[in-house]
């Protein structure tokens, strides 16, 4: 077996064999390289895109929160002198919109969820100030209502901008030594929900005093009743004494 080997044909052929092993060895090393290269290639770009794309959402949620703080904070509108159904708020009526055409795929899908449920939650914020009375005198509580509302959107959009730049590793915007806002916002809800505690506290007082007066009228139509009754009674059975004596 080895002398038929050693023959120069068969030695031609075993080393055709081996060249072409090594150069299909070698083409797919080269392939899987140059798979390998492109996955991570790819999968450096999705990382920089992704935190390109946060960036421009925590800029946009910074943005957004100083509208909120605004509208939390100055609240009481200025009216107008001859006519106190007209008012105007000193800031602007918080809006939020996110970049056109963004991959939300390339975020966290629990953050990404985060991101959009916020734009809904302002939308329905908004829905329900459209349905409130804004007439004088109270006005349905509506500056209430707004100061309240737009406090909690601001502390969860805060939060959204903290995840966003732990998970990503961006820098939190900076605030100035004298602008807190999660504080404002805290202490403001707070406010808002002691205020609106005691309002429906008085309601529950002023419907348990309603409860009781229609309870007392219930019971002097009660013995209204049981007094007319009794002169019913009264009446009939001297009506009888009297038809008993005539009749002996």
């Amino acid at each position: 077996m080895l002398e038929l080997l050693a023959k120069p044909e068969y030695i031609a052929i075993i080393a055709a064999l081996i060249g072409a092993c090594a150069a299909l060895f070698g083409q797919v090393i080269a392939g899987t390289i140059g798979i390998v290269k492109d996955v991570y290639l790819d999968r450096r770009k999705s990382k920089r895109s992704a935190r390109y794309l946060t960036l421009q959402l925590v800029l946009i949620l910074d943005d957004f929160s100083g509208l909120c703080y605004g509208a939390a904070m100055n609240n009481i509108p200025e009216f107008n002198p001859q006519d106190d159904s007209e008012f105007r708020f000193r800031t602007e009526t918080p809006d939020l919109k996110f970049p056109e055409g963004a991959n939300w795929e390339l975020l966290d899908p629990k953050l990404t969820d985060d991101v959009l449920w916020l734009e809904n939650t302002l939308r329905n914020v908004h829905s329900a100030h459209g349905s409130l009375d804004v007439t004088p005198p109270d006005f349905d509580n509506f500056f209430e209502h707004r100061a309240q509302d737009y406090s909690k959107i601001g502390l969860t959009t805060l939060d959204i901008i903290d995840k966003l730049c732990r998970r990503y590793k961006i820098k939190r915007p900076e605030r100035l030594r004298y602008y807190r806002p999660r504080e404002g916002f805290e202490k403001k809800l707070e406010h808002m929900n002691g205020y609106f505690e005691a309002i429906e506290e008085q309601r529950q007082l002023q419907a348990e005093a309603y409860a009781l007066e229609d309870e007392r009228r219930e019971a002097a139509k009660r013995e209204r009743a049981a007094l007319q009754k009794q002169e019913l009674i009264k009446v009939f059975t001297g009506a009888t004494t009297k038809a008993q004596e005539v009749a002996e």
